[in-house]
C-alpha cells in the first residue's frame, strides 16, 4: 500500500506551529522574504503591496516584525 510522508512542521517557544504550517497560513515563506527584501530596497508599503496583491496592513505588519516573526524552536509532526 502506499504510505502518507508526514514531515516535521516548526514550532515556536509558546509551542505553537509557525510559518507557512501554520494552519491559518496565506502566504509562504518565499513571499514573507520578498515582502522583507522589497522594504530593503526602500520600497513603499504601497508598492510592495500592489506587486505581491496583498493589503498594505499585511506588508506593514510582516515589515514590522509583527507577522511571521517567530524564531523556530523545535521541529516535531503535528498532532
Amino acid at each position: 500500500g502506499s504510505e502518507m510522508c508526514i514531515r516535521d512542521s516548526p514550532y515556536s517557544e509558546s509551542h505553537r506551529r509557525i510559518g507557512t504550517d501554520h494552519p491559518r497560513a496565506v502566504y509562504t515563506e518565499s513571499d514573507v522574504e520578498h515582502v522583507l527584501y522589497l522594504r530593503s530596497l526602500g520600497w513603499s508599503y504601497s508598492r510592495i503591496a500592489a506587486k505581491m496583491e496583498m493589503p498594505r496592513a499585511t506588508v506593514w505588519s510582516i515589515s514590522c516584525g509583527r507577522t511571521r516573526a517567530f524564531n523556530v524552536r523545535y521541529w516535531r509532526q503535528p498532532r
